[in-house]
């Protein structure tokens, strides 16, 4: 018989009596009267100490959560404190790059909220927008330190043509008033 075959047999068959015999419970001492006074005196003095020490216990606790809430508060002082402190530093970074107050503090509270992303978003936001109203202002000014081009006497239209499509009074007129232009077109 092959190992394989022989794990399969229930061993149990094999046995006499296949369940096994429960054994009794044992017997009850019998206590007399006087020795359970004695014992429940005994019961009563050790419940009364517990009862006694889970008041002070209790007591205690009340105690250590007041020095616990203590604690919690100073550490919620303390991180407003260092998130303020945070704010202050970033904000100083920030203004380097922003001139508006409100969006640098905008960016210093996204960026110390871990929101970063947000946060340069909203700074190339601004930086879009400023450029393009430097831009503005460069085209305007440029706008107005060049002078407006001015009404010519009619001539200088005249010049995208050939020298044959003018007149000799247009030519002379020309020799006279505007001699550059007129030797341009005699070249």
């Amino acid at each position: 018989m092959k190992y394989e075959d022989m794990k399969n047999i229930n061993l149990q068959l094999f046995a006499e009596d296949p369940t096994p015999e429960p054994t009794p419970a044992p017997q009850p001492e019998v206590v007399s009267k006087e020795e359970y006074a004695k014992i429940k005196a005994q019961f009563d003095k050790v419940a009364s100490e517990l009862a006694e020490s889970k008041r002070k216990e209790k007591e205690r606790m009340t105690a250590d959560e007041k020095k616990q809430a203590e604690l919690l508060e100073k550490e919620e002082r303390y991180k407003a404190i260092e998130r303020e402190n945070t704010l202050i530093k970033l904000k100083a970074k920030v203004s380097k790059s922003v001139d508006d107050d409100t969006i640098a503090n905008q960016v210093a509270e996204l960026m110390a909220d871990g929101k970063i992303i947000e946060a340069i978003e909203k700074q190339n936001e601004y930086i879009a927008t400023m450029k393009t109203n430097i831009e503005k202002k460069v085209k305007e000014d440029l706008l107005r330190e060049n002078p407006q081009p001015r009404a010519g006497d009619g001539l200088e239209q005249k010049n995208k043509k050939s020298i044959l499509d003018y007149s000799m009074e247009e030519l002379n007129e020309m020799k006279v008033k505007n001699p550059t232009l007129y030797k341009k077109l005699i070249s």
